[in-house]
């Protein structure tokens, strides 16, 4: 079963008109969490440098275009693109 609170989250991405292309790395529960549009799940790293780099690390394996990282209030603190 999904998590409602994720699945809430990637209809948010939907409604703004994302491209499900971005990986975010948002704060939630306490951990750093990279979440990809269009899906419902979201994978926990214990700490925000950590979940940076597994999301840039999605970009150069080609499963996302660009990582877009989120303050612990929620907020964008920056997007980045990531060369190949």
């Amino acid at each position: 079963m999904e998590n409602p609170r994720i699945v809430r989250l990637g209809n948010k991405f939907k409604e703004a008109g994302s491209s499900g292309r971005k990986a975010h790395v948002i704060f939630r529960n306490g951990k750093w969490a990279v979440f990809k549009e269009g899906t419902a799940n979201a994978v926990a790293y214990p700490s925000k440098i950590r979940a940076v780099k597994e999301a840039s690390r999605m970009v150069k394996n080609g499963k996302s275009e660009r990582v877009v990282i989120h303050k612990s209030d929620g907020s964008v603190d920056k997007v980045h693109e990531v060369n190949p």
